[in-house]
């Protein structure tokens, strides 16, 4: 890796620092971003794909589960909102009640926005019901 070593250019009325830190030279950022890219590249192109797909082969016959529910819910970035609506805490809810929480916390992900929120309303309501 390449340090430029040059001080930096002092304008009118300033003054350098001699103890700055040397910064690295574009080409040098450059270096680091093309090999860091390619390495990107590589791994997206072959390790992901089998990482994903041994995942993929683990989850088969997998059920809700807390560790997933909960998961699940932290992932979509919910706030306090949800356990308001539910009415109870996220971690006392019963298998049974999770498809309520899943569906709420999607809910509240897409509510702001007035043709978001309407669209995931609709979206995750069971069939037969009537609209809101």
């Amino acid at each position: 890796m390449t340090i430029n070593r040059r001080r930096p250019h002092v304008g009118k009325g300033t003054s350098a620092d001699a103890t700055a830190a040397p910064t690295r030279t574009s080409a040098a950022r450059n270096v680091t971003g093309r090999v860091r890219n390619s390495h990107i590249r590589f791994w997206r192109s072959e390790i992901r794909p089998k990482v994903v797909r041994s995942a993929a082969d683990g989850t088969k016959g997998l059920r809700w589960s807390r560790p997933l529910f909960e998961a699940l819910i932290e992932e979509l970035h919910v706030d306090d909102s949800l356990e308001d609506l539910i009415g109870q805490r996220v971690t006392t809810l019963t298998r049974a009640q999770y498809p309520q929480a899943v569906a709420l916390a999607l809910i509240l992900r897409h509510s702001w926005r007035d043709d978001d929120l309407a669209d995931i309303v609709e979206r995750v309501r069971p069939s037969g019901r009537r609209k809101v």
